[in-house]
C-alpha cells in the first residue's frame, strides 16, 4: 500500500514538473540573452537550455512543488527513488539537477539526506548475485586483516601499571599499518600502496558502508611524544624549583631524566616524571637553599658551558645508546643511572647525524654481533666515522662493552677508549 502512495505521489509530481518546464521553455528570452546570445557557432537559437522555473511557474505553484519533491526523495523506496529520478532526467536533466539545487537551496534537502538517499541506493544491489557475494567476503576479510595487525601492535606495545598498552596517538593510522599488511597478507593487499590512494582504502575499511559499521581502536594509552614529554618535564621543574627555569635547565633534567633507571620507568610520563623530579629533590638538588643545588654542581657547570657553546644545527650528542632505554636501541648495554647529564660522555655532531644516522649503525652494529657477522662492523665504523659518531655497545655474548666510530678530524680508523680520552 505504501508503495502504491509513493508511486502515485511520484506520477503526479512528474506531471507537475512536465507542466512547469513546458511553461518555462515558452516564456520570452530576456533583451540581454537576445543581445549576447541570438547565435552560437553560427547557428540560430531556437530552443532555450534552461530558464527560470520559479518566474515561469509563481512562488506559491513552485514552493509546493519543491516541498513535494523534497518529500519523495527524502522518503521514497530504492524503486521509487530510481523511478523519480528517471522521469525527471527525461523531462530534462538541467530540471533534475536545477530542482535538487533550488530545494538545497530553500533548506528542505540537507547533506544528511544526501547521504541517506546513496546508501539506499546502494541497498538495492543485487545481493544474491555472486560477485556482489565474492566482494562483501573480500572486504570481511580484509577488515579482519586490519584487526589482526591492530592486534599484533597491541601486543608489542609496553604496558602501564593496569596492563593497558601505551602508544603513539597514530599507531593505527594507515601510514603505520600498510606495511605491515602487505607483509602479513601481501594477496589480500598487493593492489595497496603507502600512498595516498592507498591511504583512503584502508579508511574505507575502517569506515565500512558494506557492513554499516566502524572498526573500533583497541584500548591504548596515547604515548606522550617525546617533546610532549619534555614539555611537561620543563612544567613541572618550576614547580620544585619555585623559580624560573633556563632551557639549559630543561635540557639538562631532560637528559638525567632520560638515563632513569628502570624503577622510574613505568611507561607513563605523567607518572614517571613527578616521580624522578621527587627523588631528585629529596636529594636537595632542585633547592635553591641546598648546598646540593644542581646549579652549583661542578657537573651542570661543564654541562651549561657545552649548551652555550653549541651551535646552530648541531646536536650534543651522547655516546651511550643506552640513554634512552624504552626507544629506538634494543641491546641490553649499560646504562648509567641518571647519567644523561655527564659532560664526559657528550660531543657535538650534526643534527641529523645524532638523530638518525646514530641509532641506524646502533641498531645495525647490535644486530651484527648478535648474529656473529663481524665482517660488517668495519664497513659501519667507516660510515660512523665519516660522520663523527662515537657509541658504546656491548656485546650479547661476552658482555663485554666497547666503543665504535670515531671522529674523523683525529684521523681514527676505529673507535676505542683512546678516542674518548682524547675528546
Amino acid at each position: 500500500m505504501v508503495t502504491r502512495v509513493l508511486a502515485k505521489g511520484i506520477l503526479s509530481l512528474l506531471r507537475e514538473g512536465k507542466k512547469i518546464r513546458e511553461i518555462a521553455m515558452k516564456l520570452p528570452h530576456t533583451a540581454d540573452y537576445v543581445r549576447r546570445a541570438p547565435i552560437r557557432r553560427g547557428k540560430i537559437i531556437t530552443e532555450r537550455k534552461g530558464s527560470n522555473y520559479r518566474l515561469a511557474a509563481g512562488d506559491e505553484r513552485y514552493d509546493k512543488f519543491l516541498k513535494d519533491f523534497s518529500k519523495q526523495y527524502k522518503t521514497a523506496g530504492g524503486d521509487d527513488f530510481s523511478e523519480m529520478k528517471k522521469g525527471m532526467v527525461g523531462i530534462s536533466p538541467d530540471f533534475w539537477l536545477r530542482t535538487q539545487q533550488n530545494a538545497k537551496n530553500k533548506g528542505l534537502i540537507t547533506l544528511a539526506d544526501t547521504r541517506k538517499v546513496q546508501h539506499r541506493a546502494s541497498k538495492r544491489r543485487d545481493v544474491s548475485s555472486p560477485q556482489y557475494q565474492e566482494m562483501i567476503s573480500l572486504r570481511v576479510d580484509k577488515r579482519n586483516a586490519l584487526l589482526s595487525i591492530w592486534k599484533d601492535i597491541t601486543n608489542e606495545a609496553s604496558r602501564d601499571p593496569s596492563g593497558v598498552p601505551i602508544l603513539s596517538k597514530n599507531a593505527f593510522y594507515p601510514i603505520n599499518t600498510i606495511p605491515r599488511l602487505k607483509k602479513k597478507f601481501p594477496e589480500l593487499f598487493n593492489n595497496v600502496e603507502n600512498d595516498r590512494l592507498g591511504r583512503r582504502k584502508i579508511y574505507g575499511l575502517v569506515e565500512s558502508t558494506v557492513a554499516h559499521d566502524k572498526l573500533k581502536y583497541p584500548k591504548f594509552r596515547p604515548k606522550l611524544e617525546k617533546w610532549e614529554e619534555e614539555q611537561y618535564m620543563a612544567r613541572q621543574i618550576n614547580k620544585f624549583t619555585g623559580e624560573p627555569s633556563s632551557k639549559i635547565d630543561r635540557q639538562y633534567w631532560t637528559d638525567v631524566y632520560r638515563s632513569r633507571p628502570p624503577d622510574f620507568r613505568t611507561g607513563v610520563p605523567t607518572n614517571d616524571v613527578p616521580n624522578f623530579l621527587r627523588f631528585i629533590n629529596s636529594q636537595g638538588a632542585l633547592d635553591p637553599a641546598s648546598p646540593y643545588f644542581f646549579r652549583k654542581h661542578p657537573e651542570y657547570i661543564e654541562y651549561a658551558v657545552m649548551r652555550k657553546a653549541q651551535r646552530p644545527q648541531f646536536d650534543l650528542s651522547h655516546t651511550m645508546p643506552s640513554l634512552n632505554p624504552e626507544g629506538y636501541f634494543p641491546a641490553p648495554s649499560r646504562n648509567v643511572p641518571f647519567g644523561g647529564g655527564d659532560p664526559m660522555n657528550m660531543h657535538f655532531i650534526g643534527a641529523r647525524a645524532n638523530q638518525h644516522w646514530q641509532p641506524t649503525y646502533e641498531r645495525l652494529i647490535y644486530q651484527a654481533l648478535k648474529n656473529k657477522e663481524y665482517h660488517k662492523i668495519p664497513m659501519y665504523e667507516k660510515e660512523m666515522i665519516k660522520r663523527n659518531i662515537v657509541t658504546k655497545i656491548m656485546d650479547p655474548y661476552t658482555g663485554k662493552e666497547r666503543v665504535y666510530g670515531g671522529w674523523k678530524e683525529f684521523g681514527f680508523s676505529r673507535g676505542g677508549i683512546a678516542s674518548l680520552r682524547r675528546h
